[in-house]
């Protein structure tokens, strides 16, 4: 019996079938990383990196246009820094006003070409496939260009390939427009939730923004990723929005609060996660209501409204319950002068295992000794106190101690 042996699919394949094999799969790859992709400028880097490979050209360049500077400037631009080209000048400029796909063989013989980078670099280019991308109103919004086939000059299967390409980049670059021009939506319908509260209590005028930026701060300094800061943003952008519950004469009474207000005003938290249950985040968003509802916790479960303990605690209501205390006690009260902060510090290090988690403490302080957050806050304050003192000259007495 004669023994078989495998061979490996694709081994008897013609080099062209293979080819076509390979550009097929890339556009394929290509479709499915369009539609799960939120960073458009990690999705394109790749893309024209694999683009360069499929092409068998030396190196590949995206530019975008900019129809109203009447400017094309490169997004990804391989073996070059970033550069601007005018519409209308050069090669990928003359594509950019024409919406017209050129194939040159020879640049230098013609006289579109524009020879100033290879001057300025050193570079010789040869062959050039240059292709407009277009919206659906067959407007340009990008050019890709290829240059130097490393084995002739480019043929039209490569235009065939680029022009099929050229639809899937047409999709992400109008994709990731949507999903940006959402995400500003829906952060600013965020930002303005939070004013909202500045609003009715202009005494923490600012506290939202100030807890955001600390929240942030500390939350990059530990190394949390790209995607729990975007959580984090918004989840202290509205971690006071449940004070929209609580009474007025509550919430800006000028001095300290009775026992009973005290327990009145602890359901500001509780009113935020009822709020924000009730908005229909997206899946990746959806731990927000509970960050943001827990930052009065405590790592030793002595904390509101739930009682949790640390191990309890989402890791990012942690790291907002340090920066919301530090800022309360930091900045002006109508009822009191704000602590200095290099105190404050200290003292918010002696509560750690029981109010704060270490880790998050330690954060805050290496962002404030790097950052002179000290100095930065005190000259906010001095200014604060100043312009209250000159609005209202019998503005608390306290405050003219600071």
């Amino acid at each position: 019996m004669s023994e078989l042996v495998a061979k490996p699919i694709g081994a008897n394949i013609p080099p062209e079938i293979s080819d076509r094999l390979e550009r097929l799969e890339l556009l394929y790859t290509l479709s499915l990383d369009i539609f799960g992709a939120r960073n458009i400028d990690e999705l394109l880097t790749v893309v024209m990196s694999r683009v360069t490979k499929a092409m068998k050209a030396d190196r590949s360049t995206l530019f975008i246009v900019d129809q109203e500077r009447r400017v094309i400037w490169s997004k990804v631009a391989q073996g070059t820094e970033p550069f601007t080209v005018p519409m209308g000048r050069g090669i990928s400029g003359y594509v950019a006003q024409t919406g017209e796909t050129l194939n040159i063989p020879d640049a230098y013989q013609d006289e579109r070409f524009n020879p100033e980078v290879d001057r300025r670099t050193g570079y010789k280019t040869n062959s050039i496939l240059c292709m407009p991308v277009k919206d659906r109103e067959g407007v340009v919004i990008a050019v890709i260009q290829a240059i130097n086939k490393l084995d002739g000059i480019f043929s039209e299967q490569d235009e065939d390939f680029l022009r099929a390409l050229s639809a899937q980049i047409q999709l992400a670059i109008e994709n990731s427009t949507l999903y940006q021009d959402l995400k500003s939506l829906f952060e600013s319908m965020m930002e303005a939730m939070a004013s909202t509260i500045d609003a009715r209590h202009p005494t923490t005028a600012g506290h939202t923004m100030r807890v955001r930026a600390y929240s942030l701060a500390i939350a990059a300094e530990m190394g949390y990723s790209e995607e729990d800061l975007e959580i984090l943003n918004y989840a202290a952008l509205l971690h006071d929005y449940g004070k929209i519950g609580v009474r007025e004469s509550i919430l800006t009474k000028p001095g300290r609060l009775t026992d009973e207000e005290y327990s009145e005003m602890k359901q500001h938290v509780v009113y935020t996660m009822d709020i924000l249950n009730k908005i229909r985040f997206a899946p990746r968003f959806r731990e927000i209501p509970d960050i943001a509802g827990h930052h009065h916790e405590r790592v030793d479960g002595r904390g509101y409204p739930d009682g949790l303990t640390g191990d309890q605690m989402h890791p990012l209501s942690k790291v907002m319950a340090v920066a919301d205390v530090f800022d309360a006690l930091t900045s002006v009260r109508d009822y009191r002068s704000p602590l200095d902060p290099n105190e404050v510090l200290e003292m918010m290090k002696k509560d750690i295992g029981t109010h704060f988690d270490e880790d998050c403490m330690l954060a805050l302080e290496r962002y404030f000794m790097r950052t002179n957050l000290g100095d930065q806050i005190r000259e906010r304050n001095r200014i604060e106190i100043e312009a209250r003192l000159k609005n209202d000259p019998n503005a608390p007495k306290l405050i003219e101690t600071f």
